[in-house]
C-alpha cells in the first residue's frame, strides 16, 4: 500500500487521489455499497486507473485499515500516566472511538478479516503495516505504565494483549446497538487482570501459556515468538539507538529515551528487517529560508542545508552499518504549504527547491528523494494545492487551540513556533509594535500548527510504513523523532532559519545576527554568501 521513495511523481499523485476519494466513500457509502466508477468519479480519474493502485475492494479496506492505524498512533502521544490495566483500557477506548464511524464498512469486512487467504485478513501479509502501527500503542500502554513489566514479561503480555484486542473489536462489531456490552465486559475483565500483575505474570510464564505462544506466533508476522523474534527485536533496538543518537526532545525530557518511547516505533522497524527492506524514514523538512534577514543570509539553500543534507546521510550510513539493507530518506518539503502565512513568495519557495535538490545531487546518493506538494497535487497553483490539502487533512484552529490547552507537549510546539514567528514578524514589520506582532503571530502560530497537522496527514497517507522524523523538538514518547541536523544553542532553531557559522574546524547554526555581533564575517561560494566564519 506505500509509496516508496522510487515511485514517480505523477502515480504517486494519482494513488493519493483516489486514495483520499475512496476512504471519504467508504465513510459514506460503506464496502458493499461503494463501486469503483463512483471512486473515479470522486478522484476524477479513470475506472481503469482506480483498478491500477485498488484491484479489488480489499484494497480500499486496507486503505481504511491504514488510516485508522495512523489516528490511533497519533492519539498515542497523549495516552495519560498510570498502569497498565489504566493505559490498555484508554488505549481501547481510543480505538473503539475511532472505528465507531466506520461501524458498517467495518462489519462487512468481518469475514474477509478472519479468511487467512483475503488479502484483507487481520493476520496477513499486506496488514504487516497496520499491525506494526496499533502494535507499537500496545506495547506503549505497557512498556510507559507506572506498573511495567521487564522487557521479556513485556513482550509476551504485548502478544497477548494485541490477540486479546482483537477478540474485543470483533465483539464490538458484531453487538446490535450501541450497548456494546460483552466487548465493554471483556474489556473490564482484561482491565481487572492486569490490575493483578503478580497473578498475571506468573501466567505468561506458565508452560501452558508458552505453548499457546509458539501454536499461535504464526499468525503474528510483526509479533512472532521466539530466537527469531528476540534476533529481529534487537537489531531493530540497534537501528533505533543509532537514529536516537541524534534525538532533539522538549525541555524536561531526558536525551536518552525511555522503553515507552522505543515502544511506538521497534514493531515498524521490526516489520522492514523481518522482510529484509530498507527502512524508510520520512522527515517533512527544508521548505524555505526564513525572510527574517537577521537570521539568515539568503533566499537560497546554502551551507546550512548543506551540512544538514551531510548529517542525514551520515544517518542512513550509520543505519546501513547496523543493517545491511540500510534506509532510504523522503525529505518531505513544505514551503508552499505555509508559504503565505510566514511571509515567503510561492516563487522563492520554488528555486530553494530547486536548488536543494541540485544539492541533493551533488551528494550522489540514490537514498534521498524529496517530496514537495506539486508532487501530492500536481501542477495546480500553489494557493489551489494548499486549499485541497486542508480541506482534506487540516484540523480546525479550535481544535489545536483544545489540544493545546490539556497537552503540555502540544503547548511547547506551539509556543516554539510562536516564538519564530514572532521574531520574523518584528524584523518583517518594523513599523507595528511588538506587542501587535506578539498578538498576530499568536494567531499565525495556530495556523503554522493546522497546516503541519494537514501536511503530516498527507505524508502519513502516503508514506503509511515509514518511520516518521521531525525536525522539531519532541516529547520523550512520540510518533515523531525529532531529530538535530546541526549543532545549536537553540533546539527550535533549523538551517532554514539560521546561518552555518564556522570556528576553526566546528560548524555551529546561529542567528546571522548573533554572529554578525561575534565579528564573523560573510565567505561567499559560487558568487552568493554560504556561511560565516569566525576569523582569530
Amino acid at each position: 500500500m506505500d509509496a516508496t521513495p522510487q515511485t514517480q511523481p505523477r502515480s504517486q499523485r494519482s494513488r493519493l487521489r483516489i486514495l483520499e476519494a475512496a476512504v471519504g466513500l467508504l465513510g459514506r457509502r460503506g464496502l458493499d455499497a461503494l463501486t469503483f466508477k463512483e471512486v473515479a468519479d470522486e478522484a476524477d480519474v479513470s475506472v481503469g486507473l482506480v483498478c491500477r493502485y485498488f484491484p479489488s475492494k480489499e484494497h480500499f479496506a486496507l486503505a481504511l485499515y491504514e488510516r485508522l492505524a495512523l489516528e490511533l498512533e497519533a492519539a498515542a502521544s497523549e495516552m495519560p500516566e498510570g498502569t497498565m490495566a489504566e493505559r490498555f483500557r484508554w488505549s481501547m477506548e481510543k480505538k473503539l472511538a475511532l472505528i465507531a464511524p466506520h461501524e458498517r464498512t467495518l462489519v462487512a469486512l468481518a469475514a474477509r478479516a478472519i479468511d487467512p487467504l483475503a488479502r484483507a485478513s487481520l493476520l496477513g501479509p499486506a496488514t504487516e503495516v497496520v499491525r506494526s502501527r496499533v502494535m507499537g500503542v500496545v506495547w506503549l500502554a505497557v512498556a510507559g505504565a507506572s506498573d511495567a513489566p521487564s522487557a521479556l514479561e513485556a513482550a509476551s503480555l504485548v502478544r497477548l494483549l494485541y490477540g486479546v484486542h482483537l477478540v474485543i473489536l470483533l465483539l464490538f462489531l458484531q453487538e446490535p446497538g450501541k450497548q456494546a456490552r460483552g466487548s465493554s465486559e471483556l474489556l473490564a475483565m482484561v482491565e481487572a487482570a492486569l490490575a493483578m500483575p503478580n497473578l498475571t505474570l506468573p501466567l505468561l510464564a506458565s508452560p501452558a501459556l508458552s505453548r499457546v505462544h509458539a501454536l499461535t506466533s504464526r499468525f503474528f508476522a510483526s509479533a512472532r515468538a521466539g530466537e527469531r523474534d528476540a534476533r529481529t527485536d534487537a537489531r531493530a533496538r540497534v537501528v533505533l539507538a543509532r537514529v536516537f543518537r541524534r534525538r532533539r526532545v522538549l525541555p524536561g525530557a531526558d536525551a536518552e529515551p525511555t522503553e515507552a518511547a522505543l515502544a511506538l516505533h521497534l514493531p515498524r522497524v521490526m516489520a522492514f528487517i523481518e522482510q529484509k527492506q530498507p527502512i524508510q524514514l520520512v522527515l517533512p523538512a527544508f521548505p524555505a529560508k526564513s525572510p527574517n534577514r537577521q537570521k539568515v543570509l539568503g533566499t537560497l539553500p546554502d551551507a546550512a542545508e548543506w551540512h544538514a543534507l551531510r548529517e542525514l546521510v551520515s544517518l542512513l550510513d550509520d543505519i546501513q552499518e547496523a543493517y545491511r539493507p540500510g534506509a532510504t530518506l523522503t525529505i518531505c518539503s513544505d514551503g508552499h504549504v505555509f508559504a503565505d502565512v510566514v511571509g515567503v513568495a510561492d516563487s522563492d519557495v520554488s528555486l530553494y527547491r530547486r536548488a536543494l535538490a541540485a544539492m541533493i545531487a551533488e551528494l550522489e546518493t540514490d537514498r534521498v528523494r524529496i517530496f514537495d506538494l506539486g508532487d501530492a497535487f500536481g501542477a495546480c497553483p500553489p494557493a489551489e494545492a494548499r486549499r485541497l490539502l486542508f480541506d482534506a487533512h487540516a484540523p480546525s484552529v479550535d481544535e489545536i487551540r483544545e489540544r493545546a490547552a490539556r497537552s503540555p507537549s502540544h503547548l511547547a510546539q506551539l509556543d516554539g513556533i510562536h516564538r519564530f514567528l514572532f521574531e520574523d514578524g518584528v524584523a518583517r514589520h518594523p513599523e507595528r509594535s511588538r506587542s501587535k506582532v506578539r498578538k498576530d503571530t499568536r494567531l499565525d502560530a495556530y495556523e503554522v500548527v493546522r497546516r503541519s497537522e494537514a501536511w503530516g496527514a498527507l505524508v502519513a497517507a502516503a508514506f503509511s510504513s515509514a518511520l516518521r522524523l521531525s525536525i522539531h523538538p519532541q516529547p520523550d514518547v512520540s510518533p515523531k523523532i525529532g531529530i538535530a541536523l546541526l549543532s545549536s544553542g537553540d533546539a527550535w532553531l533549523t538551517p532554514w532559519h539560521g546561518t552555518a557559522v564556522l570556528e576553526g574546524d566546528r560548524v555551529r547554526l546561529m542567528r546571522r545576527a548573533e554572529a554578525d555581533a561575534m565579528g564573523a564575517v560573510v565567505v561567499e561560494e559560487d558568487g552568493r554568501p554560504s556561511y560565516m566564519e569566525v576569523r582569530t
